[in-house]
């Protein structure tokens, strides 16, 4: 015989069903969707829509992606309604609260606050308190790290350094001496790195130069005419180096420079006979 719907049989038969009966039919009829552990779902939260929990709970301004939303729910571990684990009562039915995540306490809101904050730091671009990279000048980086204490601006004030160059000098064991980190930014403004390579005399870090413009620059590397020109010569001498879009340029660079070159030596010893 055919269950009924709304009865226990046909709720055991189709458990998503139970989605459509209100508490106390549920109690009634002792629905228990083996999967749902006696949790049930709202239409909404079957398939959540993470942008708009964030802003329920937060507020409607709420700046936010839906990757940053679903990753701080996560990491807040932001509390689901209570789970009713025996047949729902009229008193666990009563405690419904009719307004969605109603039941956040203000101190779970916190938390989700803090961690969005600590989420979109790691996703977003940002500005340092510390002004621009004290290595490269850019004045804007998806995450900061403090410069050792040898990278300092001209009054004497911390620096920081912004994620690609923070990458590198990790890699590179972390070296503090100022030495090291006018190598690493060799390392990082063109690509170059060997073994007991050690910076040009005249090559100097961005919080190094003549009056530096705390809040950084656009672009990074570009803060000098002198430091654009060497990280072009070290692109043409190597065009590997050089960014994916620009490779082509400098290959034409050092075709042309050698072809000079050979027509030169070619002139000198037809010139020798």
């Amino acid at each position: 015989m055919k269950a009924d719907e709304g009865s226990q049989g046909y709720i055991e038969m189709n458990p998503t069903s139970l989605q459509q009966l209100d508490g106390r039919t549920a109690t009634r009829f002792n629905a228990v969707p083996p999967y749902h552990a006696w949790t049930r779902l709202c239409n909404t939260c079957e398939r959540p829509d993470y942008v708009g929990i964030i802003r329920t709970v937060l507020g409607p301004d709420t700046d936010v992606t839906e990757a940053e939303a679903k990753r701080a729910i996560v990491v807040a571990a932001l509390p689901y309604a209570e789970r009713v684990l025996e047949p729902a009562s009229a008193d666990e039915i009563k405690r419904a609260t009719g307004k969605p995540w109603k039941h956040v306490r203000d101190e779970d809101r916190d938390v989700l606050r803090d961690v969005l904050s600590d989420v979109q730091k790691q996703t977003r671009p940002t500005m340092s308190e510390r002004g621009g990279c004290g290595m490269c000048a850019v004045s804007v980086s998806v995450g900061w790290t403090d410069a050792p204490s040898s990278l300092r601006w001209p009054d004497g004030s911390p620096t920081a350094m912004c994620s690609r160059c923070a990458a590198t000098w990790r890699r590179r064991g972390e070296p503090p001496k100022i030495d090291r980190l006018r190598t690493l930014g060799v390392e990082c403004s063109t690509g170059y790195s060997s073994l007991g390579y050690e910076a040009p005399a005249d090559f100097r870090l961005y919080a190094e130069t003549k009056n530096p413009d705390h809040a950084g620059s656009a672009e990074p590397w570009a803060y000098a005419l002198g430091l654009v020109a060497f990280i072009e010569e070290t692109w043409t001498d190597d065009p590997r180096l050089a960014p994916e879009h620009r490779r082509a340029e400098f290959e034409q660079r050092r075709d042309a420079i050698l072809a000079e070159w050979r027509a030169q030596r070619r002139a000198e010893a037809v010139s020798a006979w």
